[in-house]
C-alpha cells in the first residue's frame, strides 16, 4: 500500500506570539532601515530560519544581500505660473504642493504640458524633455498603475516634473500633511521619479486652463478620448524645492529550503521586516512605532 503522506504540522497563535512580541518590541526601536534596530530583526529572521532548518540563500553562501535606500523628507516647495506672454497665473499657495527629489533644485520658465491620465501602458511616449506634465490624479478607465508608476514613466519620458491635478473631493489641505512626510524607497526607485512631483486643486487646474482660453471639463474630455495625449499648454512655471536626502544601507534576508529536484523550479514567499522606527517628536511620551501587524507579523 501506499506510503501515507504526513500532515504537515500546523502552526498555532501561540508559535507565533513570541516572535511578534520580540520583533516589535521597544528594543527594535520600529525596526528602521539601516537602524540598531533594524540590524537587530534581520539577525533575528536569520537566527531563526537557521534553527528552523533552512540554508543561507544570498550571495556568498550568506543570509544577507544588501539593498541601498534613501529617505526624502521634503522641506519646501513652490510653483509659480505664467502665460506665454509672461502675464502671472493666481494660484494661491493654499491650492498647490510641491516636493523635490533631490537636495535642493530650482528651474525657471519650464513649458507645461498636459498628459492626461498620464502615458498609457500601451501608448508610445512622447518627448516630454525639460517640461511640466501636468497629470489628472484620477484613473482612466482600464488604468490599474498607481500614481507613482504613472509619474514615473512621464519622467521617463523626459519631463522635468509632474503635477497632479486632484478631484474636488481631494483637497489640497487635507493632503498636505502626507505629502510632505518622510519616505523612504529603493535608490534605483527615486532615480526613476521625476526631479518635482507636485499637485495643485481642482480650482488651480481650472484657473490654469482658463488662461489659456481652455477648460478644465474640456481637456477631461479629450484625455478619456485619448490615451497618448500630450498637450502644450503656452504656460510656463517657475519650480523651486529642497529636501533632506539621506542615504541609507539594509539588507533582505535570504533564505532557501531545498527541494529534491533543482530543475523544477522555486516557491517564492516574500514579507518585509522593517517599519517606521522612530516616528514621533520628542515631546511625545511613545515615540516609537512598533509596527506589530506591520510587519512584525510578516
Amino acid at each position: 500500500a501506499a506510503e501515507t503522506a504526513r500532515a504537515p504540522t500546523s502552526i498555532t497563535p501561540d508559535d507565533l506570539r513570541p516572535h511578534i512580541a520580540y520583533l516589535a518590541s521597544d528594543e527594535l526601536e520600529g525596526r528602521a532601515p539601516d537602524s540598531e534596530g533594524g540590524r537587530k530583526a534581520v539577525y533575528y529572521i536569520a537566527s531563526q530560519w537557521s534553527a528552523a532548518g533552512l540554508q543561507p540563500g544570498a550571495a556568498g553562501d550568506s543570509w544577507y544581500a544588501p539593498v541601498d535606500m534613501v529617505t526624502v523628507k521634503p522641506l519646501t516647495g513652490s510653483m509659480q505660473f505664467h502665460t506665454s506672454d509672461g502675464k502671472a497665473v493666481p494660484t494661491p499657495e493654499r491650492m498647490l504642493l510641491l516636493s523635490g527629489r533631490d537636495r535642493s533644485a530650482a528651474l525657471q520658465r519650464v513649458p507645461l504640458v498636459f498628459t492626461g491620465y498620464g502615458i498609457a501602458a500601451d501608448a508610445a511616449a512622447p518627448d516630454l524633455s525639460g517640461k511640466l506634465a501636468l497629470m489628472l490624479a484620477d484613473h482612466a478607465p482600464g488604468e490599474h498603475r498607481d500614481l507613482a508608476a504613472r509619474a514615473a514613466a512621464l519622467a521617463a519620458a523626459g519631463a522635468s516634473g509632474v503635477v497632479l491635478i486632484f478631484d474636488p473631493g481631494d483637497p489640497v489641505s487635507r493632503l498636505r500633511a502626507g505629502w510632505y512626510r518622510q519616505t523612504s524607497m529603493l535608490l534605483t526607485d527615486q532615480a526613476r521619479q521625476p526631479a518635482f512631483y507636485g499637485g495643485m486643486s481642482d480650482d488651480a487646474a481650472r484657473r490654469l486652463f482658463a488662461a489659456t482660453g481652455d477648460t478644465l471639463a474640456e481637456a477631461r474630455l479629450r484625455a478619456e478620448a485619448d490615451p497618448a495625449l500630450a498637450e502644450p499648454m503656452a504656460l510656463t512655471a517657475d519650480l523651486s524645492a529642497s529636501s533632506d536626502v539621506a542615504r541609507l544601507s539594509s539588507y533582505n534576508v535570504i533564505g532557501k529550503l531545498p527541494g529534491t529536484d533543482p530543475k523544477s523550479g522555486a516557491v517564492l514567499m516574500l514579507a518585509h521586516w522593517d517599519h517606521l522606527g522612530i516616528c514621533r517628536g520628542p515631546d511625545v511620551a511613545d515615540r516609537i512605532c512598533n509596527g506589530a501587524v506591520d510587519n512584525a507579523s510578516g
